[in-house]
């Protein structure tokens, strides 16, 4: 029927091999859309206009081209699923704190993309976008959630910059936080042999 799923160390990922589609989830809340080269200037929406014109991304369903990620994720939304961004950004969010502790907290905490730890990756991927990701979740992820929320943020830029040819190999440690704790006997390493020898 051409649907695959599979689980590769920490992420599921399911195949859509008839339409090219790869889906990769992390088991939280980050989810990562690949496409098929052969899809190519055949596709749009949320993931953009898939032609190589990154000028045209922001692409909303009537083909007019938003002038802000609010606009443009509104554009698509479904209607009666929920409340636009752009009314909710007017508003306040239902569920997200307004603790001016929370707050701070995830502005420091978020800031750490602007910091040493991922320095040789900021002059590569803009971290501000990924920045403001961050804190928005940060505020709205419920205090039992919070943690990993900021984690699945931190490591979508990190993924973002090895993407982009730039390693952070240490960036959890580095932290202090979002450790990966594995079963007795095996470790976690972010770049490593699947199958490594065994004696």
């Amino acid at each position: 029927n051409g649907l695959e799923v599979r689980r590769v160390g920490m992420k599921v990922f399911v195949f859509l091999n008839r339409f090219g589609v790869r889906l990769s989830w992390n088991g939280q809340y980050g989810v990562e859309v690949t496409v098929a080269t052969s899809t190519m200037n055949q596709i749009c929406g949320l993931c953009g206009t898939y032609n190589g014109n990154r000028n045209d991304d922001f692409q909303r369903p009537d083909g007019n081209i938003a002038n802000s990620v609010t606009e443009f994720g509104d554009s698509w939304l479904v209607p009666g699923t929920c409340p636009a961004v752009g009314k909710r950004d007017a508003q306040g969010v239902p569920g997200c704190s307004e603790d001016p502790a929370v707050i701070q907290a995830g502005q420091e905490r978020c800031g750490v993309m602007r910091g040493d730890i991922f320095a040789a990756c900021n002059q590569v991927v803009d971290p501000t976008q990924f920045i403001e990701n961050c804190q928005f979740d940060y505020c709205c992820c419920s205090d039992t959630e919070r943690e990993a929320c900021y984690c699945d943020n931190i490591e979508a830029y990190a993924a973002a910059c090895a993407a982009a040819g730039v390693s952070i190999s240490n960036w959890r440690n580095s932290l202090g936080a979002c450790t990966i704790q594995c079963q007795t006997g095996m470790v976690y390493r972010q770049c490593g042999s699947l199958c490594p020898a065994t004696c």
